[in-house]
């Protein structure tokens, strides 16, 4: 017997030159050889209340997938061109996976580089042959592989960021073909959520109304005042931004 030890390959079958694979779910020889998977059901049943075996069938099989990666470098990265564009090219008429999130977490402990984090999923051998959509998204962002950033932009000084995160979620909906099976589907949509935690006596400030805040005029979903304690006090703030489907993949 022998065994593989590692983070396997990656589902998604992504090259992304400023991060490194750290984890994979599920695990599999290679990207296509995804073998965990769920799938419905449906059996007839008789006059009797008794089902009829014989007319079982098995249907919408789907593959969770994710992968986690650090970044490789202590330089800057680009959202868009470095993490985005790539993940685009997964999505169009040639291919069943769909990404469904993208996640970036930046912290000023332990281990200070950037992890990246994508989920989506796999339908079986129905491909979205007809309608796969991916919509274009323009958050420009640039942060640094090691250390906290903030994707806001608050204001909060240079070195009083603890942490930041920015979560992109893409909307995605199928609809089931004439065998009853995946057929079709269409992303599109974007939500992009961002948190920022610091350590500052700097009040983050909106305009408008609703408030916005930062050049990318994120909508601010309120910022927290924490004080723990007699510690120093901790701005949480969290926002978020919209982008609609204005381009195919």
């Amino acid at each position: 017997m022998s065994y593989a030890f590692g983070p396997g390959s990656d589902p998604f079958g992504l090259s992304l030159p400023k991060w490194d694979l750290v984890t994979a779910a599920p695990s599999a020889d290679s990207p296509s050889a995804v073998s965990a998977y769920t799938q419905e059901h449906a059996v007839g049943i008789d006059g009797g209340g008794e089902y009829l075996p014989d007319t079982e069938r098995t249907f919408n099989k789907t593959t969770e997938i994710s992968a986690e990666y650090i970044s490789n470098t202590n330089g800057t990265i680009v959202l868009t061109t470095d993490v985005w564009n790539i993940v685009k090219a997964l999505c169009g008429t040639a291919t069943a996976r769909q990404i469904t999130e993208i996640s970036v977490r930046t912290t000023n402990s332990g281990d200070q580089r950037a992890r990246l984090a994508l989920r989506g999923h796999v339908h079986g051998a129905n491909t979205h042959t007809v309608n796969s959509n991916f919509p274009t998204m323009d958050a420009d962002c640039t942060f640094d592989g090691y250390g906290a950033s903030d994707f806001i932009i608050c204001g909060f000084g240079t070195y009083d960021v603890i942490s930041g995160d920015v979560t992109i979620r893409v909307g995605h909906l199928d609809r089931q073909g004439s065998n009853g099976d995946w057929l079709v589907g269409r992303s599109q949509g974007v939500m992009v959520e961002a948190k920022t935690s610091a350590i500052s006596d700097v009040v983050p400030s909106g305009t408008g109304n609703p408030e916005v805040i930062g050049t990318l005029g994120w909508t601010l979903d309120g910022p927290i005042r924490r004080r723990p304690g007699n510690d120093f006090g901790v701005w949480d703030v969290a926002a978020h931004l919209y982008f609609p489907a204005t381009a195919t993949a």
